[in-house]
């Protein structure tokens, strides 16, 4: 009788991925993260592109990095991305592509501080454009989402961004109107700066449209004080230089003449501040290479 053969098989071993083995959220959470980790990966590289200069690339690898972002939901980033592809087009007077992703921005789910700055770039690209209604139109948005979100500096900003379009579709009453809320706004939050702005366009206001000239002196003057105790060389030297036409408009040359020569020595001083700043640079970086 012959023996029962015993046949061998070999069984197959089965190696299972860790990802077979992981749950749906665990798979969905694992994609969300390299999704994010390759969007941070455009994203840098988007940044030496745009510091070497390559700003068009640099744009498409923000636009991918934005798309793996809103796919992980990370909307900061989102923002921040748009945020600078918007103000690229800007720079680059690319207007109608400026305002499409400025627009991008009013989405809620969005800082407000973002959506602030955006509609601020808008009412200036339509400022610039001449299109005065359509600035005001994005100020006055502004200014409520200043008023609704309790933002005393994107308030002040809003109503002197607005007098400056009213001043130059000549509407002084209500470019003064505005000005005399972001004054009031100024002096109480002690926004000294922008109180000083408003001053400046008050006497801008009153020089360009033949006011009595003893009004825009004072509104000169009071800006130049201001802007001296702050430390802000430029709004000194406009002030100074503001006032220059204006006393030699009254005939008062002498005094028009200090003023100017203030307002020289300011400019002549900071650039031989810069120039020696320069030396020392030099003669630092000499010294490091040797």
């Amino acid at each position: 009788m012959l023996a029962p053969k015993i046949v061998s098989t070999l069984m197959p071993v089965l190696i299972l991925s860790p990802l077979l083995l992981a749950t749906p959220q665990q798979i969905a959470g694992k994609q969300e993260s390299n999704g994010t980790d390759n969007a941070d990966a455009l994203y840098q590289q988007a940044w030496a592109l745009a510091e070497s200069g390559k700003h068009e690339q640099a744009r498409v690898k923000l636009l991918a990095a934005i798309h793996l972002w809103n796919r992980a939901n990370e909307r900061a980033r989102v923002c921040q991305a748009i945020l600078q592809i918007a103000d690229y087009y800007k720079k680059t007077n690319r207007w109608p592509l400026a305002i499409y992703y400025y627009k991008q921005l009013q989405d809620k789910t969005f800082p407000t501080q973002s959506r602030a700055v955006a509609l601020n770039a808008i009412a200036q690209i339509y400022a610039q454009l001449y299109q005065w209604e359509q600035s005001l139109d994005y100020y006055w948005q502004l200014l409520n989402l200043a008023r609704s979100s309790k933002n005393s500096s994107a308030l002040v900003s809003a109503l002197i961004e607005s007098a400056s379009v009213y001043a130059r579709q000549r509407n002084l009453a209500q470019a003064q109107a505005c000005l005399s809320q972001a004054r009031l706004m100024g002096q109480q939050y002690t926004d000294k700066k922008s109180e000083a702005m408003a001053l400046y366009l008050v006497g801008e206001i009153y020089r360009n449209n033949q006011r009595p000239l003893t009004e825009a002196l004072n509104a000169f003057t009071q800006a130049l004080a201001i802007y001296r105790q702050e430390g802000d060389l430029q709004g000194e030297v406009l002030s100074l230089c503001s006032l220059s036409d204006v006393y030699l408009a009254l005939n008062q040359k002498q005094i028009a003449l200090e003023q100017a020569k203030q307002a020289v020595e300011l400019l002549e001083g900071r650039a031989r501040l810069s120039l020696e700043l320069a030396y020392i640079l030099r003669a630092s970086n000499k010294t490091r290479l040797g």
